[in-house]
């Protein structure tokens, strides 16, 4: 039987599937601008390639991984051991795993190498008049990314993936050609400036971790009291607690050299009550009625949040008991990315009842010992962070430490009086880099700006926008005409 040829669409047919209706539309455009669903304008025809075919052929690679450094991958045929898609000048890849994650890139020419890409992309090819640039903007746009995590398979977090079909059902706004250039000029001349920006506060900051880094580690190796102590006579520990350590192997314990009248002690030496883990698995119900939680993104260079803003959760008057805090507790991160993992806070003006989640340790510490205050700045010196890690346990994209890990670090302890000295200088010192610090945090307002310009960019709210210009649709029309010959 012989097999029916495929019915062409019209152009009045595809225009109609093509065209966003308007309860549908985002947003409001301006009247030239026409709203159309992204499938609508690729041209992408399917090219596989099985590269391990071509053992001795160079690929110019688009792998996922490769996204955050700017630049594809460069590999032999041999050495790509799976299927792959092949890829053009100019083409929009749109990745489609863990879509929480903003990864839209243009294939550009780095070499004369063939261009392939992982499957975990989709491709986008448009015609001459969808400017290819003004489509990548698009698709890294505040709404474009809602819609595109709005309807995902998967079981959650990283192995998510959006589904095609879906997104080229996306609706996308199309301006008149000579407008989409004016725009992609627009965008990419003030994030030039943004990112020079952000270029100078990532320097500061650096400086001011470096500097900080120096003003820590001189701290804790007597340095920045050594003018205090030659002016005073020499202070001694409560001597009974002083030779209650002494009994034991200390040379096994010595890190670095520090003054003698200073000593080294595990820190279970000075622990009073502790280490705890936290409430585990705090519940979704949560209440302005509630107890304050501590989580472990309330905390970070010894500091908690503002107390008002931290989350409330309905507790039980046992659970509270188990779980609360009281000021000068020391709290440590235990369960978290290596670069965060132990990081720790001390708890400071706290006037009403909280509570810690289960990825958090509290130890209470012998106050008639040692100044919280300089043990948290300790636990923040790269000695310190380097001592709670030291031991970490690692698995898939986490790490952890146990309450014995935080009872084994090793803590130079000086007299109590020269504690609260250091704390004092060393205080001092970084208070007067605080602008700097201050200014690292702006690189959050930077990139909530770039959000800003992306969303008035795709409302025609840059001023860039000619009434004038011939209306879009002429140009969607052209984009259908291809399909049809196709």
């Amino acid at each position: 039987m012989k097999q029916l040829s495929k019915v062409k669409k019209t152009l009045e047919e595809l225009l109609e599937e093509a065209l966003v209706p308007e309860d549908e539309q985002p947003h409001e455009v301006p009247e030239n601008w026409v709203w159309v669903r992204l499938g609508s304008v690729n041209l992408k025809k399917s090219s596989s390639i099985e590269p391990s075919k071509f053992s001795n052929e160079t690929f110019e690679l688009y792998s996922v991984p490769n996204f955050e450094k700017g630049i594809p991958e460069f590999c032999k045929g041999d050495e790509i051991k799976s299927n792959k898609q092949k890829v053009y000048l100019g083409d929009i890849l749109l990745c489609k795993i863990n879509p929480r994650i903003n990864r839209v890139w243009k294939v550009a020419n780095h070499s004369n190498y063939i261009k392939i890409a992982s499957t975990e992309w989709i491709v986008i090819t448009s015609k001459d008049n969808i400017d290819s640039s003004y489509l990548m903007w698009t698709l890294r746009a505040n709404y474009f990314r809602e819609l595109l995590n709005s309807n995902v398979s998967g079981v959650g977090g990283s192995l998510t993936r959006a589904r095609p079909k879906d997104v080229h059902a996306y609706p996308i706004p199309i301006p008149p050609h000579q407008e989409q250039r004016r725009i992609v000029n627009k965008i990419e001349s003030m994030f030039s400036k943004i990112d020079e920006a952000k270029v100078l506060i990532e320097e500061a900051r650096e400086g001011f971790e470096k500097r900080k880094s120096s003003i820590l580690a001189k701290a804790f190796r007597g340095e920045l009291t050594k003018k205090w102590r030659e002016e005073r006579e020499k202070e001694r520990i409560d001597s009974n607690f002083k030779n209650q350590l002494i009994n034991k192997n200390m040379n096994s314990l010595i890190k670095f050299n520090i003054p003698k009248s200073w000593f080294y002690v595990e820190f279970k030496e000075i622990i009073e009550d502790g280490p705890k883990n936290g409430l585990y698995k705090p519940r979704s119900d949560y209440s302005e009625d509630g107890i304050l939680i501590v989580r472990i993104n309330n905390f970070y260079d010894g500091y908690i949040n503002d107390w008002g803003t931290l989350q409330k959760l309905k507790l039980t008057d046992e659970e509270i008991k188990t779980y609360s805090i009281s000021n000068h507790d020391i709290l440590i991160n235990r369960v978290n990315s290596l670069n965060y993992l132990g990081k720790s806070a001390l708890v400071r003006n706290l006037n009403k009842s909280c509570v810690i989640e289960s990825n958090i340790m509290k130890m209470t510490i012998k106050k008639q010992y040692v100044e919280p205050e300089y043990i948290i700045n300790y636990l923040q010196s790269h000695d310190g962070i380097s001592e709670l890690r030291k031991n970490a346990k690692h698995a898939v994209n986490q790490a952890s430490i146990n309450q014995q890990d935080v009872k084994s670090v090793i803590i130079p302890i000086p007299p109590l009086e020269e504690q609260k000295e250091i704390v004092r200088i060393s205080n001092k010192l970084l208070e007067q880099e605080s602008q700097i610090e201050e200014l690292s945090q702006l690189e959050g307002q930077i990139e909530s700006l770039k959000k800003t310009i992306l969303n008035k960019a795709f409302r025609g709210q840059l001023e860039t926008n000619d009434p004038e210009e011939e209306s879009a649709i002429e140009q969607l029309k052209e984009v259908l005409k291809e399909k049809i010959l196709d």
